[in-house]
């Protein structure tokens, strides 16, 4: 009988078996975009969970109902959470993460 050539052994081995490093490379990578994901559900759910609303915060215990509300309107936290997250997840992906309501200006350019 003829030794099979290693070219008919590679077709019935898995893709791990055959590229290891590569498997361990992108399995590394999708595991942590999902830790990255993850993360971001629970940054974004732990300030939404925060007591009180951002607005009245900003505004103080004084804030006319119509400041409060313009507020509100101008940082969206009138539109659905998903809606919010999916927006804020957006922008953060691309680089873009708003503008600071501290000193003015972006929070991008401040970091780095």
């Amino acid at each position: 009988m003829t030794n099979p050539a290693p070219s008919n052994i590679l077709p019935g081995l898995g893709f791990r078996q055959r590229f290891p490093l590569l498997a361990l490379i992108l399995e590394r990578f999708v595991l942590s975009i999902v830790l990255l994901f993850a993360v971001s559900i629970l940054i974004f759910g732990g300030l939404e969970a925060l007591p009180g609303d951002f607005a009245t915060t900003y505004l103080g215990q004084s804030a006319t109902p119509q400041a409060v509300a313009n507020i509100r309107q101008d940082l969206g936290l009138n539109r659905p959470i998903t809606t919010r997250y999916v927006e804020w997840l957006g922008n953060a992906v691309q680089g873009d993460f708003g503008t600071s309501w501290a000193s003015k200006n972006s929070v991008s350019e401040q970091i780095g």
